[in-house]
Formats: C-alpha cells, sequence, structure tokens
C-alpha cells in the first residue's frame, strides 16, 4: 500500500486578500493539504473563502489590518479547530486533524519583529501543546540552527527553549524572507517546529511560486518512513572482481585508430561505458537494509502476551481481565527499558575510532543533530536576488564565461600554432607506456574520493585489466 501524504505549505502573505488569486492556483498545482499563512492583515470584519478549502483564522488583537495568521485546510480532511493564541507577541491559528494512522494539531504563527521575546515566553507557548504539533510560519527569529546566515537575539531564545522542551526545526536553510530594500540581505525567517514527529516522515522543499516579500516552504508528512534517495554507485561489497575483469575484456571494442578529436571523444565514451557495464554485470543487486531493533525472545512473548489479555478485557470488561493487564504492561515496561539500558551501554562501550570497527565513534556522532547549512542569496547582474535554481545557474555561467575568457594579449600566434603543430606532426610528444598508467592508478588514487558523474571510482579504476590499459593507449594519434 502506497504511503499516506499530507503536504503542508507556510507562507508569509504580507496581506491575503491582494494574493487570494495566485494562492488558489498554488494549492492546486501543488497539491496543498493545509496552508499555514502568516501576516493575513485580517481584521473582525475580512472575509475569505478558497473553492475546496475551510479558512481559519486569528487576527492582531488591535484589530488593525496588519500580522495575523491564517489556517486553510481541504474540506475532506477530518478537522476542528483548536483554541487560538491572540497576543502583540505571537497570533498562532491552531487545527487538530486525524489520518487514519495518527492524530495531530498544526499551527500558523506569525510573531511580529518589534516585540521582545524571552526563552521562557517561547517555553510557555511550546508547553501548551500536549500532543503531536506542527507550527509553521514567520518567527521572525534567526540562528544557524535553522539555516540563517547569523544569530539573532530572538532566534537564541527560540532555539533554546526548543532545546529544552525537545521539539524539532524543519527548514530548507534557503532564504525565505527577500526584502525589497538593496541594503538589506535575504535570509531565513520562515520554517516549521515539530514536537513527538520523528524526521524520519518528514521532508521539506523551498517553494518559488507567489509574489509575496516572502518564499513558501512545503513540508511533507507521511504515515510511513520517508525513505532518502541513495546514492548512486557501481559497485558494492558484493561485487565480484574476478567477473568485473571478464566482462569488461568482453565489453571492449577493437583498437582503431584515432585521427581527429571527434574520433578521441567517441572511444573515451565507449570506454567509459564499458566499464560501467561490466561494474553491473559483476554486482549482484541487493535490497536496501531496513534497520531496526532485534528485541529479544522474552520481550516478543510479552508483546503477544499484552494483546492477547487486551483483546480478552475488551471482550469482557472485566475489572479482574484489567488488572491482569495492566500488571502485564507494567512488566512489559519494565524489560523495556531494561533491554534498552543495557544496549545503550553495550553500544557506548564498543564505540572506537579503529578501522577494525568501521570507525563507529565518527559515524555515531554524525547522527547528532548539526545546524542546516546555510545557503547564501546570489545576486543577478541586474542587482535583483537569484531566488530559482536556473536563476543560480545563469549567475554562475555568466560568471564563469567571464573569468575563462581569453584575452587577446594571450592569443597564441600563428608562429606558435605552426610549432605546435609541427611537433604534434612529428610525434615529439613521449608516448605513455602501459607502466606508467599503471602505476599513476596504484599509486596516486586514492580509495575514498568521490568518483565523477560516470561513478568510476579509483577502486574501480585500480581493477581494470591490462587489455583495457592497453587498449586505452594502443590507438594511434594523428591529430
Amino acid at each position: 500500500m502506497a504511503a499516506r501524504l499530507i503536504r503542508i505549505m507556510t507562507w508569509n502573505a504580507n496581506g491575503l486578500l491582494s494574493h487570494k488569486n495566485e494562492l488558489e492556483a498554488v494549492l492546486e498545482t501543488e497539491k496543498i493539504d493545509i496552508c499555514l499563512v502568516s501576516e493575513t492583515h485580517f481584521t473582525k470584519e475580512s472575509y475569505v473563502k478558497f473553492k475546496n478549502f475551510s479558512t481559519y483564522h486569528t487576527i492582531h488583537p488591535s484589530n488593525n489590518a496588519r500580522g495575523g495568521s491564517a489556517v486553510l485546510i481541504r474540506n475532506n480532511i477530518q478537522h476542528h479547530e483548536e483554541q487560538n493564541i491572540c497576543t502583540d507577541k505571537f497570533q498562532i491559528t491552531n487545527v487538530s486533524i486525524k489520518t487514519k494512522q495518527q492524530y495531530f494539531t498544526v499551527g500558523a504563527i506569525y510573531s511580529p519583529p518589534r516585540h521582545t521575546i524571552t526563552a521562557d515566553d517561547y517555553k510557555q507557548l511550546l508547553q501548551s501543546y500536549k500532543s503531536k504539533c506542527i507550527l509553521g510560519g514567520d518567527f521572525n527569529a534567526k540562528h544557524t540552527m535553522w539555516g540563517s546566515r547569523l544569530i539573532t537575539t530572538k532566534g537564541r531564545a527560540l532555539s533554546n527553549a526548543l532545546h529544552e522542551e525537545k521539539w524539532d526545526v524543519v527548514s530548507t536553510g534557503k532564504p525565505t524572507y527577500w526584502p525589497t530594500d538593496e541594503n538589506k540581505l535575504p535570509d531565513l525567517i520562515d520554517f516549521f517546529i515539530v514536537n513527538k514527529i520523528s524526521r524520519n516522515y518528514i521532508s521539506v522543499e523551498e517553494g518559488l511560486d507567489l509574489s509575496s516579500d516572502h518564499s513558501p516552504v512545503y513540508l511533507t508528512v507521511s504515515d510511513d518512513i520517508i525513505m532518502k534517495e541513495a546514492n548512486p554507485f557501481l559497485t558494492t561489497r558484493s561485487t565480484s572482481w574476478e567477473i568485473f575483469e571478464s566482462k569488461l575484456d568482453e565489453n571492449l571494442g577493437e583498437n582503431i585508430n584515432i585521427e581527429t578529436q571527434d574520433d578521441l571523444e567517441l572511444e573515451s565514451i565507449k570506454f567509459v561505458k564499458a566499464i560501467q557495464k561490466a561494474a553491473w554485470e559483476s554486482t549482484r543487486q541487493t535490497k536496501r537494509k531496513q534497520f531496526g531493533i532485534n528485541f529479544p525472545r522474552e520481550v516478543r512473548y510479552l508483546i503477544a502476551q499484552k494483546r492477547k489479555l487486551r483483546k480478552k478485557w475488551h471482550e469482557t470488561r472485566s475489572p479482574n481481565d484489567k488488572r491482569i493487564l495492566n500488571n502485564a504492561c507494567q512488566q512489559l515496561k519494565r524489560l523495556l527499558r531494561d533491554f534498552k539500558s543495557v544496549t545503550l551501554n553495550s553500544y557506548i562501550s564498543n564505540l572506537n575510532t579503529d578501522r577494525s570497527s568501521g570507525y563507529s565513534l565518527w559515524k555515531c556522532t554524525k547522527q547528532l543533530k548539526r545546524p542546516i547549512k546555510h545557503t547564501p542569496p546570489i545576486k543577478k547582474t541586474d542587482g535583483l536576488w537569484a531566488r530559482s535554481a536556473q536563476d543560480i545557474a545563469d549567475v554562475f555561467a555568466e560568471a564563469f564565461s567571464k573569468t575563462f575568457t581569453l584575452d587577446d594579449s594571450s592569443t597564441p600566434t600563428s608562429s606558435s600554432l605552426n610549432l605546435n603543430e609541427h611537433a604534434i606532426n612529428n610525434h615529439t610528444l613521449s608516448p605513455v607506456s602501459v607502466d606508467e598508467v599503471t602505476n599513476v592508478i596504484k599509486t596516486q588514487l586514492k580509495d575514498k574520493k568521490a568518483p565523477g558523474f560516470d561513478l568510476i571510482t579509483a577502486e574501480i579504476l585500480k581493477k581494470l585489466t591490462d587489455n583495457a590499459i592497453i587498449g586505452s593507449l594502443g590507438s594511434t594519434l594523428h591529430m
């Protein structure tokens, strides 16, 4: 069965009514189930309706057209409105939803920048949510922990509160606020904070579809674990290098004379494809590992017993059966607590930095929470900020084209060109021997280096057969 997904969007509208039509289009094209809006600028007299959505909102306590938040939720999602928060420091709209697998609260938050908010203020807010919760919106708080370029007082206070209350931050690490003032830099102030929901069930991405000075952020929540895409590879530990060498010799064609640059490029492509095909044919395809805890037999037995006792109590509703069930639950809790303690102590005691353990200590530290990497904004030549991936790529392409353009003064003269042609035509360049290539591969290539686009690693190159190396060098150049 496919995983059930809920797609949540947070966005600072800077006036919701003026962006209603374009927001409606994005809600449909991006398949948004819940939209958390900041800065609606609503008052008590404001009204808005979105097709197929129910709308709940919270205004600024002054009833002026500023601040405020709103939650837009699809009508086919079972939900009900919760108590909202309407203060000068926070305007939060809360809605509880129920899926087939879980029940949690979503909230749209707007926190105006002008007010001083302490860690205790944030802690009091977080403690008001007792169950699973997702809050998204404009916090106007910056911290490198969620990808901002600097740390502000509010950001430090929020970070401390989240750490103490064991909440998590979910953000893209990319700017979400794009000021029109050229003297101000874009930064990240729109993000999500979540409580009691594992990051394994969450993915986040940026959006660039709306015309506000803020970018939307999309959050996907799944009832099943969201698996990250594995890095592509050619070989694994199960690769048979004997088969690789045999297949490589089969895949290599006959040597041809290389007379033009096109011939050279064509033969290079054929050589790379021959290596890749040999690697795939010699590597057994394995399923992705599913990591979990191997509980002992007594734990599994007690879980089964508890299930039977619960079923019996549901049928009889007897106080005595309820007492027996409670005792079984308590016994299971104690056993699980002891098992977890023993397992954790054994795991920690076996951590070390040796190769024999697969550098387990360093792998363990990688799992610790680290600040989200900040992605700095880039300006285009016209002075506007590059928001989309295409805009950023165009900026780099233009910069590289200017940087690596040859200056007229460095253009080779005709005499030097004739000299180079004479040198090539007369084969004054010393040919490369097989031993030289083999020595470079074995001594200068490091196994741990990441491969290029062709995925050919140093380990694969070190397994090349003599025929492959001879074939790559045996053609005669006549360019």
